[in-house]
């Protein structure tokens, strides 16, 4: 015999039931009923953070250029340096905001990611007799003026800085780096 031919509607005989009437006095507290406590799952979703984290890091350190200049340009402890903050850099076709440090000292540009990126993206020092500055512009946004930074041992990879930061690091490479005017054509 159905619930509606006992005179008794099919809600209120689910309204009834008590794991129903704790759901609802959970939600008249304002609280949420969970099948599983959320700590318990804290181990799983870190599990796969680092799973998913690591790999990507690698291949978009590997994809960017990044893992090439550092081959090319193994790292070197900074002397008496000066630490430029970067905003954005472009390496290749890869786009880094807010995770890279160049660090400039008399003899090298130093570049390194913050600890969370550096697994995929190792630090590498460039000398300044490898790097030639010039301006670009950036390529989704044509109006946008950065400076091409191009190194001896690996100058098919792209790597843009802001005009402001590529300004800075001229500046603070005291004279061991020349941004170069291209050539107007009349």
């Amino acid at each position: 015999m159905s619930a509606t031919r006992l005179g008794v509607s099919p809600l209120a005989l689910l309204a009834s039931q008590p794991a129903v009437q704790a759901a609802g006095a959970h939600a008249a507290a304002g609280t949420l009923l969970l099948p599983v406590d959320p700590l318990a799952l804290l181990p799983g979703f870190a599990l796969f953070a680092v799973i998913a984290w690591l790999p990507a890091l690698y291949l978009l350190g590997r994809f960017s250029g990044w893992r090439r200049l550092a081959d090319r340009y193994p790292a070197s402890p900074p002397e008496r340096s000066t630490r430029i903050h970067c905003g954005f850099v472009i390496i290749g076709h890869a786009r880094y905001r807010n995770i890279m440090r160049l660090t400039v000292d008399e003899r090298f540009m130093h570049v390194s990611a913050i600890w969370l990126f550096r697994a995929g993206h190792p630090t590498f020092s460039v000398p300044w007799q490898d790097i030639v500055a010039s301006r670009d512009t950036y390529p989704w946004f044509p109006r946008f003026p950065v400076i091409r930074l191009t190194f001896a041992n690996a100058p098919d990879v792209r790597f843009l800085v802001p005009e402001q930061v590529g300004e800075r690091v001229i500046q603070a490479a005291g004279g061991r780096l020349r941004l170069e005017e291209p050539e107007r054509v009349p």
